[in-house]
């Protein structure tokens, strides 16, 4: 991960997805260490992603900005992916099979967050290649190592 923030604290990450596709139903969940500092303009949150999502090795951050938040990977799998309710962003995904165009659209958008860590949780749509291919649900939740998870 980048250099430690004066202000960047380890916590523990609880992270449950879910995607929906084809009439199928897709749940991970999987709590690990990982790095929260409130930032200028928001909250910043990272982790390393592990062999059970697929993404061993990628570094995930995310960037709460108000109401928006920017999931930005970085590794072997590379992206930048923006949520912000009744918007529609667009990126490219890089895969080692190659680049995908990939829209998200977000139908909900709940952050609740403070010094102390908190909760996201976000509702969206997945197209690729302008293709809708399914729904999908993230909830993250932060805490201080030691102390019990957010509600």
């Amino acid at each position: 991960m980048n250099t430690k923030k004066a202000d960047e604290k380890s916590v523990m990450i609880s992270i449950r997805g879910a995607q929906n596709t084809d009439d199928e139903d897709d749940v991970i969940e999987f709590i690990t260490a990982g790095e929260f500092y409130k930032s200028d303009t928001g909250y910043e949150i990272s982790y390393i992603e592990t062999e059970l999502t697929g993404m061993e090795g990628t570094e995930t951050r995310l960037s709460v900005e108000g109401r928006r938040i920017t999931m930005m990977r970085t590794g072997r799998f590379s992206t930048q992916m923006i949520f912000e309710k009744g918007q529609k962003h667009l990126a490219l995904y890089e895969t080692p099979a190659g680049t995908l165009l990939v829209g998200v659209n977000a139908s909900s958008v709940d952050i609740d967050l403070d010094d102390k860590g908190g909760r996201l949780a976000v509702d969206y749509s997945v197209e690729i290649d302008h293709v809708l291919t399914g729904y999908n649900r993230f909830e993250l939740k932060v805490h201080k190592a030691g102390d019990s998870l957010p509600q």
